[in-house]
């Protein structure tokens, strides 16, 4: 074989790899459904990148992050943002409630990073 035909083999092998190898695959988080007692929390700690995050709930929840507090929400039952974290961060789900009182939030969380 020719230099030239070596090179470009070289060059189609490396694009390749670079096209398959190194793109983030999506990766769902969690999915389920919890249950957050009133005056309760729930936290989850997410690693630095790109992620989608979507709440639903039966009752008013405050979400906030540690790290980044301009994606931070209070009194929501629907939550669906992209959001990217440039270092570790804990998410954390709150059911503000009344003093202890009141209803158990019903939320269905989902949580992928690398959103498509």
């Amino acid at each position: 074989m020719k230099k030239r035909d070596l090179a470009g083999i070289g060059l189609f092998l490396i694009l390749a790899v670079l096209i398959t190898g190194c793109t983030e695959q999506q990766v769902t988080v969690m999915d389920n459904q919890i249950t957050i007692d009133d005056k309760g929390q729930f936290t989850l700690n997410l690693d630095p990148g790109k992620y989608r995050v979507v709440l639903q709930s039966d009752e008013s929840v405050d979400v906030s992050f540690s790290t980044v507090s301009s994606y931070d929400k209070t009194g929501v039952t629907q939550y669906d943002t992209i959001i990217t974290l440039a270092s570790t961060s804990v998410m954390t789900i709150k059911n503000p409630g009344l003093i202890g009182l009141g209803p158990g939030a019903n939320v269905m969380v989902r949580v992928v990073k690398n959103p498509a």
